[in-house]
């Protein structure tokens, strides 16, 4: 009996055993991905090909940018990051005397790094642009150095596929002359110079009756007019010696390219403009015209008279931008002031007043949305938050011209209609014009779609294509273009998709290209993949490299 008893709790206990060995086996956590992979390869000068020692080279998962592992280059310029698990890993690098980069970076877009048993991660080359610099040395009409003159530096050309002139920022010359602009990327440059003559003086306006005998008249009106030959400006002027921005010699610079623009100036008469009591007590602006729409601050003074009448003195013939803040609208003149000191004030501009009523799903409106108009010709953005009752107004209003609509600050939201009183409206474009009062109505959606694929040439993963997603009516479209760049394994994603039709193309040579002008994009559509996107719709299309 003992037996049998011992037997059946010998065989009660192997049951429970086997019972939670199963139950262990299911209840065990999955095994760990294998970090068994490798990033690794040799960074290089891009000119030479010389291999960058002591470089910083480092790496983070897509999905968490900001999660950096960062090694340094050895004296052959390689670099090599092990133990990773498969995914896609952000790949850049920095050194002195070189660009910040990512690998195979063009303007913000780079390929990412696919790492996986079916990818290869290793070997890679990363060529790194060394960094480009404009100096030089402003002197007066005697040779002289000018001492605090303003200097701007302008990028002109193309950026995201439209030519552009944009401000690169500004310094001041040294007590010898000198500026230096440095860590500059290649590309096309204008150096333009704003400065005052040492020596200027402003005369006063010489009054009707001057008490006491006429001897002191006398004096008074020698000294006004020894001032007056002493009235002088420097114009703006461009490197090459330019007044006109259209006539300024472009500064080409390629990698690594250090480049020296001196820059003379050479004296005019000054010359004024009065600002009538109509514009009492508000303050005139005046700064000088740009190419693109762009402006710069000139060197003069404003004098007030105890009426409230303004003159602005110290004026070198050219092209300004006269803006006055006045009870109402924003008053904007462009004034061509020649050497005559003849003023064309023929181009007057009064904002147009502009407003928007926005209007989303039931229960699905963003919490702070921005109404954002892009001027399609000066590329300045105009932009003013939606109010608790669905309206954005544009307090200051818009100059006349054609405009991109778009909505900001409203993730996962999309622009569906536009309706507009007091302007014609072409896809998301609208055209203000003057005299008009500007009265929008916006409905918005959730409910965007994302494209994902594969570029290949030849049958094979391409890496480092641009991909671009056009819309239908593109001139009149434009912000609802995507792009994106081709990871090393060819792959890419385009979130975000408005829903409507689209053509997709995968451009080898696309960053050179003025890729939103319809009539380049001609070239290409036909030998794109056409894509109709629905809310929330997700795809996946191949597409071949041209």
């Amino acid at each position: 009996m003992l037996l049998k008893t011992t037997a059946r709790f010998l065989l009660s206990l192997a049951t429970m055993a086997v019972a939670c060995g199963t139950s262990a086996q299911q209840a065990a956590p999955p095994a760990p991905p294998s970090r068994d992979f490798v990033i690794s390869g040799t960074l290089v000068d891009s000119l030479s090909s010389q291999p960058i020692a002591h470089a910083r080279v480092a790496i983070a998962p897509v999905t968490k940018r900001n999660d950096f592992t960062t090694v340094i280059t050895g004296e052959d310029g390689v670099f090599s990051f092990t133990n990773l698990t498969p995914g896609k890993y952000a790949l850049t690098a920095q050194a002195r005397g070189y660009l910040l980069q990512s690998f195979n970076q063009h303007d913000q877009f780079a390929s990412s790094i696919v790492v996986g048993p079916d990818s290869d991660s290793r070997q890679l080359l990363f060529r790194l642009p060394p960094t480009c610099a404009i100096a030089g040395i402003v002197t007066d009409e005697a040779g002289e150095p000018v001492r605090d003159a303003q200097v701007s530096l302008y990028f002109t050309g193309l950026s995201a596929g439209t030519d552009v002139t944009q401000s690169r920022g500004g310094t001041t010359t040294d007590d010898q002359g000198a500026f230096h602009f440095g860590h500059l990327a290649p590309g096309h440059y204008l150096v333009a110079v704003s400065a005052r003559p040492w020596y200027a003086q402003r005369p006063l306006d010489l009054p009707a009756t001057v008490p006491g005998d006429p001897a002191v008249r006398s004096y008074v009106e020698s000294l006004t007019i020894s001032q007056s030959a002493l009235d002088v400006a420097y114009p703006v002027t461009f490197y090459g010696g330019a007044t006109d921005p259209a006539a300024a010699t472009t500064l080409t610079l390629g990698p690594g390219d250090r480049v020296t623009a001196n820059i003379t100036l050479q004296p005019v008469r000054a010359l004024r403009v009065h600002l009538s009591k109509d514009v009492q007590g508000t303050r005139a602006f005046l700064q000088g015209s740009i190419l693109g729409g762009l402006s710069l601050p000139v060197m003069t003074e404003t004098h007030f008279s105890g009426s409230g009448e303004q003159e602005i003195v110290g004026i070198p013939p050219g092209r300004y931008t006269l803006t006055t803040n006045e009870v109402g609208p924003v008053s904007t003149r462009e004034i061509e002031i020649n050497a005559s000191g003849e003023i064309d004030q023929n181009q007057g501009i009064v904002y147009v007043p502009v407003s928007a009523k926005l209007q989303f799903d039931p229960g699905t409106k963003p919490s702070q949305p921005y109404v954002q108009l892009l001027n399609k010709k000066t590329r300045v953005v105009s932009s003013e938050r939606v109010g608790d009752e669905g309206e954005a107004v544009f307090k200051q209003g818009v100059p006349p011209g054609t405009y991109e609509v778009s909505i900001n600050n409203a993730p996962g939201f999309y622009l569906k209609n536009i309706f507009a009183v007091g302007a014609r409206v072409t896809g998301r474009t609208i055209e203000v014009r003057s005299g008009a009062t500007v009265k929008l109505a916006i409905s918005a959606a959730r409910g965007q779609g994302e494209i994902a694929g594969i570029a290949s040439h030849d049958g094979k993963p391409s890496a480092g294509a641009m991909i671009v997603l056009v819309p239908a009516d593109p001139a009149h479209n434009q912000v609802l273009f995507r792009r994106d760049q081709s990871d090393s394994d060819g792959s890419f994603t385009l979130p975000q998709v408005v829903p409507g039709a689209y053509t997709l193309l995968a451009l080898e040579h696309g960053w050179d290209l003025a890729w939103t002008d319809p009539e380049v994009l001609k070239n290409y559509l036909g030998r794109g993949v056409a894509v109709r996107v629905q809310p929330n719709g997700k795809y996946e299309v191949k597409v071949d490299v041209q």
